[in-house]
C-alpha cells in the first residue's frame, strides 16, 4: 500500500466502482485490475493473486465498507524466502492490507466529492414545494453544512491517512531496512521482521485490546460512505435529519477518540 502508483492504479478501480454503488466483488475484475496495476512487474506478477474470503470474520452488514475485509492477496514464495514469510505472517499482512484499504477507500470518496458538485434532481414546481412545504432550513444554508460535515469528515481521514502512511508505515519500513541490512544471522534477520510486523500490526490498531477503538474509527470511515451516497443524491434529496445524524455519530466518535488520545498522552 505503500508503492504510489503501482497499487494506486488497483485500488482506484475498485473504489470508483464503490462510489458509484456499483458491484466490485467479482475475482475476474479484481485479477483484472492487480494485473493491469503490477503487469509490468514480471517477476511479482506472476506470484502475486487475489481472492474474495465471504467467511471474513470482520465482515459488518451495517458497514459497507467492512466488505473490503474480504479482499485477500496471496503471494507465492520460494524457499528460503517461507522461512521468514510463511502463509501465517501473509495473514497478518492481509489484515493490516485491509485496515488501510478502508482507510484510503474513505479518503478516495470524498476527495472525489471535490470534483462532483451536490447533485440536484429538477423536479416541477409543486412537486418541489410538497417535498420541501416542512423544512425550515433555506435551501443555501443546507448546502453549507453540507460542505462542512464534508470538511471534518476529510479532515479526520486525512489525518489519520498521514499519520499511518508517513509516521508508521514509511517511518517502520526504514527502521526494517536498517535492521535487515545489519543482520549477521537469518535468525536475526527473522526476529527484526518479526518485531516490525507486531509493531506494524499494534499500530494499525488490529489487536484484540484496541478492537473498540478500532471499530469507532471503521464507523466514522463509513460515515464517509454514507455521506457520500447522500451527495450524490443531491440536496433536493436529503432530509435535514439525516444531515443531522450523520454530524451527530461523527461529533460523538469523534469526541471520544480524542479523550481516548488525551488519556493515554
Amino acid at each position: 500500500m505503500e508503492s504510489g502508483d503501482l497499487m494506486f492504479s488497483f485500488y482506484s478501480e475498485v473504489f470508483e466502482k464503490i462510489f458509484y454503488h456499483l458491484p466490485w466483488q467479482d475475482v475476474s475484475f479484481l485479477y483484472s485490475a492487480l494485473q493491469n496495476a503490477v503487469g509490468e512487474d514480471k517477476g511479482n506478477c506472476e506470484k502475486l493473486f487475489i481472492f474474495l474470503d465471504s467467511q471474513n470474520a470482520d465482515l459488518n452488514a451495517t458497514q459497507p465498507l467492512s466488505y473490503l475485509n474480504t479482499l485477500q492477496l496471496s503471494y507465492e514464495v520460494e524457499w528460503p524466502v517461507t522461512i521468514m514469510l510463511g502463509s501465517h505472517l501473509q495473514n497478518q499482512y492481509n489484515e493490516i492490507f485491509s485496515f488501510l484499504l478502508q482507510i484510503k477507500c474513505a479518503k478516495y470518496l470524498l476527495d472525489k466529492l471535490y470534483s462532483s458538485k451536490i447533485s440536484c434532481v429538477k423536479e416541477s414546481r409543486p412537486a418541489f414545494k410538497k417535498r420541501h412545504a416542512k423544512v425550515d432550513l433555506p435551501r443555501q444554508q443546507k448546502i453549507h453544512g453540507m460542505y462542512i460535515i464534508r470538511m471534518r469528515l476529510m479532515f479526520f481521514v486525512n489525518g489519520l491517512h498521514n499519520y499511518i502512511m508517513t509516521r508508521i508505515l514509511h517511518s517502520f519500513g526504514l527502521e526494517i531496512k536498517e535492521k535487515l541490512e545489519n543482520s549477521q544471522t537469518v535468525d536475526d534477520m527473522i526476529v527484526a521482521h518479526n518485531e516490525y510486523l507486531k509493531s506494524l500490526h499494534n499500530r494499525c490498531l488490529l489487536d484484540r485490546r484496541l478492537t473498540h477503538l478500532k471499530q469507532q474509527i471503521f464507523q466514522v470511515l463509513n460515515l464517509c460512505y454514507t455521506f457520500q451516497q447522500l451527495w450524490l443524491r443531491g440536496v433536493d434529496n436529503i432530509s435535514l435529519e439525516k444531515l443531522q445524524a450523520v454530524e451527530h455519530d461523527f461529533s460523538k466518535i469523534n469526541n471520544f477518540l480524542i479523550c481516548c488520545c488525551n488519556v493515554q498522552r
